[in-house]
């Protein structure tokens, strides 16, 4: 066990190096994957040595996209980085910069580092400038799985298209469904009475007709998604001159029925919540049995197999961006118990911690920072806010109680870091967008009423949610500024989004 490691061995001990199989003949330096079969007699002894390898070898950038010194490319393309080998994610944040070059700071958006951790994609929160140099960094601070640094940082450079004469800068929102209002911002539009500024969405059969802009102003206009529209580049056209290409994605109810990945898995009692590890290799469920993780990785022991941690009734659970901790509200007793989560440290599972509120906690969010946690009171108006940085010397406190007016909150509960506010679930005035500054109700994404299951997307651009009876089996979508909703029927009963 961990604990019970002598501080000697403990300061002198090699961790970093990768599970393997026997395979024989064993060294520091065979294949880790290669497998070779013992065979064991009754009453006889089998003895086998296995001998790791250790990892000292650094993460290196195997490519990018956009290409280095690459030009012409469009102002909303995402960036790709490649790798050597899994990188940490916790180390990924710092280490990436996307900046134009001469410019200060850096450009915001999301990223996500996709499973095994060999490829991270970012996509930046605004579109980039036409005719500019943009210069992506990875910094020293980058770290694979075991802790080796990157040796130097890497950079790789390339430029924006040039704005044509008729251009489009940006689309809002990016993502709507058929017959939806979008705003195309950009210049070149042709605002004279009789003029026709086409814009043409993509089709199955590509770009096939094309739909008016309406509201138009020499840098905006207005235009309906049209019947026959699919996720794809959009352009506008205002005489002989056409504009650069610019994504749309649309929203769409036609859900293919999902497939699911094995037999279900069993965590003797009825689930209420349940949370992913980053690198996607565990889950995390909570019920009325108490907290239970399932190991989703087949190399390590216990795969798709519940492990109950009996901790009574629970109802939400939200997690660290470092994946090492998880936190699970028990209404029962007016508690958010703090639970480990790191399949490495030898306790996982075990609860650490415990954070007494003054009323019944329900739904839980974590911000993306991994400093503050949001808490639901179960049929109140009040969110409570909570300190769950482990460098803070207030970790493990209340430090204020958010009051929405006149709101019965349904449980539902995630943060829209993009704006500073929080989104809520209620089951007397619909879907809220709630400002962290002012605590004041910012705007109504939706009437429906909700239940407990509500996400806003990496990007911020989008907010799912879980309708309440009779509407279930239906996922309400909104903009985070209150503009377009929609709804999504996907069937069965809908409890949860993740």
């Amino acid at each position: 066990m961990p604990a019970a490691i002598n501080a000697r061995v403990e300061a002198i001990a090699e961790t970093n190096f990768k599970p393997e199989w026997y395979g024989g003949p064993e060294s520091n330096s065979d294949d880790p994957d290669v497998r070779q079969t013992l065979t064991v007699t009754a009453g006889g002894a089998v003895t086998a040595d296995v001998v790791t390898n250790i990892d000292v070898t650094p993460p290196s950038v195997a490519s990018v996209s956009p290409a280095g010194s690459s030009t012409d490319q469009r102002i909303d393309t995402p960036i790709l980085v490649t790798f050597s080998e899994s990188v940490a994610s916790s180390t990924l944040g710092a280490a990436f910069k996307l900046h134009a070059v001469g410019g200060s700071g850096t450009l915001g958006g999301s990223g996500q580092l996709l499973t095994p951790g060999l490829s991270f994609v970012f996509v930046p929160q605004e579109p980039l400038a036409f005719s500019t140099d943009y210069e992506i960094q990875i910094t020293t601070v980058l770290q694979d799985v075991e802790g080796n640094a990157l040796t130097g940082t890497y950079t790789s450079a390339f430029r924006t298209q040039d704005r044509p004469p008729v251009s489009i800068g940006d689309v809002s929102p990016h993502e709507a469904p058929l017959g939806a209002l979008v705003t195309l911002t950009g210049t070149g539009y042709d605002a004279s009475p009789g003029a026709q500024n086409k814009v043409y969405f993509s089709t199955s059969s590509g770009f096939a007709d094309y739909v008016l802009g309406t509201q138009v102003t020499p840098t905006s206009m207005v235009v309906e998604v049209p019947a026959d529209a699919v996720s794809g580049p959009i352009k506008v056209a205002v005489g002989a001159e056409e504009s650069n290409l610019f994504t749309f994605s649309l929203l769409t109810s036609e859900v293919d029925s999902p497939s699911p990945n094995g037999d279900a898995v069993s965590v003797g009692f009825a689930p209420s919540d349940v949370a992913f590890s980053p690198d996607g290799r565990m889950a995390y469920v909570v019920g009325s049995g108490g907290f239970a993780r399932i190991n989703l990785d087949p190399l390590r022991p216990s795969y798709r197999v519940a492990l109950v941690t009996a901790l009574g009734e629970c109802r939400g659970v939200a997690l660290l961006p470092s994946g090492q901790r998880a936190y699970v509200t028990r209404p029962g007793t007016g508690e958010v118990l703090e639970v480990d989560a790191d399949p490495l440290s030898g306790t996982l599972g075990t609860q650490k911690g415990v954070i007494a509120l003054p009323g019944t906690p329900e739904g839980i969010a974590v911000s993306p920072s991994g400093q503050r946690a949001y808490v639901t009171g179960e049929g109140s108006g009040v969110v409570y806010e909570l300190d769950v940085d482990p460098s803070s010397r207030l970790n493990g406190h209340l430090l204020r109680e958010i009051a929405i007016p006149d709101a019965h909150l349904a449980g539902g509960i995630a943060v829209d870091a993009r704006r500073e506010r929080l989104v809520v679930t209620t089951a007397n005035l619909g879907l809220l967008s709630v400002d962290l500054d002012t605590t004041a109700i910012v705007t109504t994404l939706s009437r429906q009423a909700g239940k407990a299951g509500v996400a806003v997307t990496p990007g911020g651009t989008r907010v799912l949610s879980c309708a309440a009876d009779p509407d279930a089996g239906t996922l309400v979508t909104g903009d985070p500024l209150g503009s377009a909703s929609a709804s999504v029927e996907v069937g069965g009963d809908a409890r949860d989004v993740v």
